[in-house]
């Protein structure tokens, strides 16, 4: 444009679309928790946009783009704040005194009612926005909120009794939403040491009359963690804190767009030369044309999206609870564009899935890590060719073993059923919120002295990879077509299905976690990698010697194969005890498998059995304090620990020791 003998009064138009472009999109604002912490940079960014743009030779367009201009900044506005929001732990800081204040001030004989929500007096939104941060006094130091100024839960529960508002479980959602984003930022979570935060999550979230109570609870975790999303890698939390002004510099928008589009037809070409012609080109206008018509349509759309967001309901039954004027005129505005946008659910959060991994049928697939034979030479430049051939011998096979991984990876849908056994092991495996590693569960079959000595509760992922590896067995030994007929009728076959169900899937899942995800999991990432690496390498040693560098002629993993690899090993650590020790961890796990189908011949026990082990294990592995973890897996399409994570800390189980006993 600069360099061009032509000089076109559309140029400032399409600059101005370009500038409308960088900040229009509600959607994303930033693609990692990090960019947040970019807000100066993009604060500098936009200012130094607005210096460089001045009159030139056509001033009069210039300053007709003042407006529109001026409009657009504001909005771009928006990205810097929510990137802002993002990094600002004080409304947290907030949300925290409140609720230490309501934990302080309790009394026993208050009725709490978890399922009408009596008592449990949640922030879902304050209108104090100036907040005086230093007005906290001596001796608690704590941020005093107005009561006129606030919004809780049971409000909301009390006064939002019609259609729009009959389920109000997306407020409980923003409301829970505001406390799991404190633990992000490292504030205490005070409600997490009284026992009504138990019975909220165990006889309130997870109660229900026709005995589906799980699928509420976990609808309303993960549209929970759908506000915990927006608020860190989109705009709609800015939009959320200043919606009148959000709904002005749209109209303004559609309207100086529009005139924009009017005007266009009167631009001309101003140029150094009489040769080329001085009106703008047809096609010039019409690209132009265009331009400014998917801004109105892009723009008619993100406002649309926002309506249909659940923030936008938050907003308008804070509306509706809240006793001011304009609240009756909003409420009657909104309220049926919002019930029709939310009834076409255009967008989810999470796919409902889950990533499936084992150890045994991955084994097929993995090649050994190669080795490099060590120079005896004692030489600077021979140690740093070496290290140099090391180096790209690992990535090398990184890159391989990363492919070879990842192509037996599958991704399933998450069945209800085990949905339906993780919240009925929350609430008849935990007492308080004490954890247990399977011990509850084994023990409430019978079978805890049997299997005590697989628990190894000084190294959590030992045990669960010895479990994994057991369950796996299981499920290739067992012949589906006779054992099954034989031992059970059809309803109990049944149940079969449905316990077999939960125990393969929460077995794969976490070695699924172990391999690809480890930062979630308790324990250093580093070291559970490493483990998982050495199990892999023993169960390729064992299951196809003499093709660990060659994967093209492996076969899939047969019954008889894995009896044959059983009794040797059995054979010759009996023999050999000094050598062989305790057994590596892929021969406990087959040994643990083995006594599993021998000590507990009927199907279905078995499958249970397993089941309610995998389910109890899912809750003692979920706690954890790595909330930046959990947060930035979101951003991949989340995890299904995640869910149970946020489900335990409404509980408040932060821990594997609970705070409570």
């Amino acid at each position: 444009m600069q360099s061009s003998p032509a000089k076109s009064q559309l140029y400032p138009i399409r600059a101005i679309s370009l500038f409308f472009v960088a900040g229009c999109s509600n959607s994303i604002t930033a693609y990692d928790l990090d960019d947040s912490k970019q807000w100066k940079k993009y604060l500098f960014e936009l200012g130094q946009h607005e210096f460089m743009w001045k009159p030139g030779k056509f001033s009069l367009i210039l300053e007709c783009c003042y407006c529109p201009l001026a409009v657009i900044t504001f909005t771009n506005l928006c990205r810097i704040i929510a990137c802002w929001m993002a990094t600002f732990s004080d409304p947290s800081k907030i949300v925290a005194d409140y609720m230490k204040d309501q934990a302080d001030s309790r009394e026993e004989a208050q009725g709490y009612d978890t399922v009408r929500m009596k008592g449990y007096r949640y922030l879902v939104r304050w209108y104090g926005h100036f907040v005086n941060i230093h007005g906290a006094n001596a001796p608690k130091y704590r941020i005093k909120l107005e009561e006129e100024d606030i919004i809780t839960i049971d409000m909301i529960w009390e006064k939002c009794n019609d259609e729009m508002f009959s389920n109000s479980n997306v407020c409980l959602s923003f409301a829970l939403f505001q406390l799991l984003k404190c633990r992000y930022f490292g504030i205490n979570c005070y409600e997490a040491d009284l026992s009504e935060t138990y019975e909220f999550v165990t006889n309130g979230l997870l109660l229900s009359e026709n005995g589906n109570g799980y699928a509420r609870a976990f609808r309303i975790i993960e549209v929970e963690l759908g506000f915990l999303y927006d608020f860190f890698f989109t705009k709609y939390a800015s939009i959320y804190e200043s919606e009148i002004f959000f709904f002005v510099m749209f109209i303004l928008k559609i309207i100086l767009t529009v005139i924009l589009a009017i005007s266009v037809k009167s631009l001309s070409i101003k140029t150094v030369s009489l040769i080329i012609p001085g009106e703008a080109a047809k096609i010039d206008t019409i690209i132009t044309l265009v331009i400014l018509g998917a801004l109105i349509i892009v723009e008619i759309l993100q406002i649309m999206l926002y309506l249909a967001s659940d923030w936008a309901l938050v907003s308008l039954a804070c509306y509706h609870v809240r006793d001011v004027r304009c609240s009756g005129f909003m409420y009657s505005l909104l309220w049926k564009p919002i019930y029709i946008l939310k009834k076409l659910r255009l967008f989810k959060y999470w796919q409902n899935k889950i990533g499936q991994y084992s150890v045994i049928e991955g084994s097929r697939w993995y090649k050994a890590s190669p080795e490099v034979n060590k120079p005896k030479v004692n030489a600077f430049f021979f140690f740093i060719m070496m290290k140099i051939q090391m180096l790209i011998n690992e990535i090398a096979w990184k890159i391989l073993t990363c492919q070879y991984c990842r192509s037996i990876v599958q991704f399933v849908r998450l069945p209800e059923t085990v949905k339906r056994e993780i919240a009925s092991s929350l609430k008849f495996t935990t007492t308080n919120g004490y954890l247990t590693s399977g011990e509850v569960s084994l023990q409430r079959n019978g079978m805890l002295s049997q299997f005590r000595r697989t628990l190894n509760s000084e190294d959590i992922l030992e045990t669960i990879l010895v479990w994994h590896i057991a369950t796996s067995y299981c499920e290739i030994m067992e012949d589906q077509t006779t054992e099954a007929d034989v031992n059970s009728g059809h309803g109990d076959d049944e149940l079969r299905k449905q316990y077999s169900e939960v125990a393969t899937r929460l077995s794969k899942y976490s070695a699924y976690l172990m391999a690809f995800v480890p930062e979630l999991l308790p324990g250093n990432p580093a070291d559970t990698s490493f483990i998982v690496e050495k199990v892999k390498q023993e169960a390729t040693v064992e299951l196809y010697p003499g093709e660990e560098n060659d994967t093209r002629g492996r076969a899939i993993v047969g019954r008889d194969k894995l009896k044959i690899i059983l009794e040797s090993s059995r054979s010759s650590s009996s023999s050999d005890q000094e050598n062989n020790g305790s057994g590596t961890i892929f021969f406990k796990g087959l040994d643990l498998g083995d006594k599993l189908m021998v000590g507990i011949q009927d199907v279905v026990i078995r499958w249970k059995v397993l089941a309610e082990f995998w389910a109890e294990q899912m809750l003692y592995i979920a706690p954890s304090d790595n909330a930046r973890g959990h947060i930035e897996q979101l951003a991949n399409g989340g995890e299904f620990i995640t869910h149970i994570w946020a489900l335990l800390s409404h509980a408040g189980i932060l821990t594997r020791r609970s705070n409570q006993q």
